[in-house]
């Protein structure tokens, strides 16, 4: 059911925990139970219940081998880089949010929110930052659009709070961002 890939991505050395593992702790005894109902049920899933049940099945896999793709440093630092990404891929995405890219990376949002910690700068105030970004430099060359235009394209919903974060965060507003006509 869990395509090898997305595996290896989270938990890159499952395949040496290949093999017999021993049922010593419940996070493996829970595992073994939950994988013998999942199969048992797995024929009548559902493709959205299938997403779900992959992330939550890989998120028991790494309790129970004691494994996490966060464990060491540099394997943060890579995560949190993929993790980037993903961000500037989706930011047009209105959805986006720290869910969304923990879902796509087979983790829970407190493991994403927790490999963000060393960087000084939440998930959320990411997405911020660089839709505020795209959306200055598309005002500061941009010639027709309206200023709403351009803030929606970045995943804004708001015209005021739109103004209100990007005065914030540039100490202009997006009006005086704009070339001269």
């Amino acid at each position: 059911m869990i395509p090898r890939d997305r595996l290896r991505a989270a938990v890159p050395a499952y395949e040496r925990s290949l093999g017999p593992v021993p049922r010593t702790s419940a996070a493996v005894e829970l595992l073994v139970r939950y994988l013998d109902t999942l199969a048992s049920l797995a024929p009548g899933l559902d493709a959205a219940t299938r997403v779900e049940i992959e992330a939550a099945t890989i998120e028991l896999l790494r309790a129970a081998l004691g494994a996490t793709a966060l464990d060491t440093p540099t394997l943060r630092m890579a995560f949190v880089a993929e993790a980037r990404r993903y961000i500037d891929q989706h930011l047009n995405d209105p959805q986006l949010s720290p869910a969304s890219v923990a879902r796509a990376h087979l983790v829970s949002v407190r493991s994403l929110h927790e490999a963000f910690e060393s960087t000084g700068e939440s998930v959320s105030v990411r997405i911020r930052r660089r839709r505020l970004s795209r959306c200055y430099a598309d005002l500061a060359r941009s010639g027709d659009d309206q200023i709403f235009t351009i803030a929606t394209r970045w995943g804004f919903r708001s015209a005021s709070h739109f103004s209100r974060t990007f005065r914030r965060e540039f100490g202009v507003s997006p009006r005086d961002v704009r070339p001269p006509r």
